[in-house]
Order: structure tokens, then sequence, then C-alpha cells
């Protein structure tokens, strides 16, 4: 079924909008979703034909989704496609696949790898619930909080390099404020208070 009807599942507006803008493109219906509990809670009510879900979500993230679905009789055989800007490529994939996973797309993507991927999903049907492999309880959990716990790693790191590079600037811009003696001192009026050498945007 090459023309179809797609839920998307991504708590970033710009994703959304251009996860929606291929897709109709292509000719598909869509409905789309920033919660991956509302987005669950939407796949049983209208069993879209295929699930786009970023692994990162509010509610429930995109593996705790999958593996709603594949536990699902009536909904263990829609196709899967998660979406992610995590590093662990290899890591991903796997437990993805594990979880009867169609593809997983790396952000950020060309127009043709996202299209191409859709096209594969539903050209192939999904593994039925009794022959997917879909991982144990425990399993599951270890694997999950490892990947969760890496990805959320990394976002820290990337704030820590971002802070990190806007520190010299804030320097650079109290310093202005700071350099004596002031111009103005002579005339009686106050220098000019830097709100970053004092504090107050900390």
């Amino acid at each position: 079924k090459l023309v179809a009807t797609v839920l998307v599942i991504d708590d970033s507006a710009p994703a959304r909008r251009l996860a929606v803008t291929l897709l109709k493109h292509a000719g598909h219906t869509v409905m789309v979703c920033d919660d991956g509990q509302a987005g669950l809670d939407l796949i049983k009510r209208e069993n879209p034909d295929l699930i786009i879900a970023d692994i990162i979500t509010p509610g429930i993230d995109g593996y705790r989704v999958a593996r709603a679905v594949r536990s699902d009789p009536k909904i263990a055989t829609t196709p899967i496609i998660l979406q992610t800007a995590h590093y662990e490529e290899a890591e991903v994939r796997r437990l993805a696949a594990q979880l009867g996973v169609q593809d997983v797309i790396f952000k950020p993507y060309e127009p043709e790898t996202f299209l191409q991927a859709v096209i594969d999903a539903l050209s192939h049907e999904a593994a039925p619930t009794g022959s997917s492999k879909v991982l144990v309880k425990g399993d599951f959990h270890v694997e999950h909080l490892r990947l969760v716990s890496a990805k959320l790693y990394e976002t820290v790191r990337q704030l820590q390099a971002t802070r990190q590079a806007l520190d010299p600037t804030d320097t650079q811009y109290a310093l202005l404020f700071q350099a004596p003696p002031h111009p103005t001192a002579p005339l009686g009026i106050p220098p000019l208070r830097s709100p970053l050498a004092a504090g107050e945007w900390r």
C-alpha cells in the first residue's frame, strides 16, 4: 500500500513540519502528535498504515511505542519507522530490529532517504506478533535505559559545549562596562551597569 495514512509522533515542531511536507507531497494522509502516550492512544483508535516516531518523546518514547504496538494483536503488524539524532547508530538499530521496527532514520536526513524508508516500510508487511523477536521485559528495560541514558548524556555534553562557547562572549561584554575611567564620570552621570557583570542573567 504505497499511498497510506501515516502517523508522525515527534515533539519537535520543525521535524513534524518537514515530515508532514514530505509525506503529503508523496500523496499520503498525515496525522501528527507531539507526545508518545497520546500517539499510542491515537494508533489504537485510528489504526494508521504506518507509524513514524521519534525515539525521544514526552509521555513514552519511541521504543516503548514500538513495543506496545508489537504487543497488541490488533495493531501488531503496523509498520514502524523510528527517527533519532542519536550517535550510537549500531546500538539503536539493534534494539529497534529486536522490537520489530522496519527502519531507523537518523537526523538530519535527506528527503530522498526519508521517502524511500516510507516506501520500503509500506511495501513489506510487518512480522506477526508470534514471529517477531520482541525483547522480554527485563532485557528491554536494560537496553532501553542504557540507550536513553547515553542520549541524555550526549545532550548534556552539547549544552555544556554551548555554554563554554558563550562564556568568553559574556566576559567580553561585561568588561565593556567595567573599563575605567568611565567617560561620563566628570559629568556626574553614573556609568552603565552590565546585567552580566552583576550576575542578573545567571
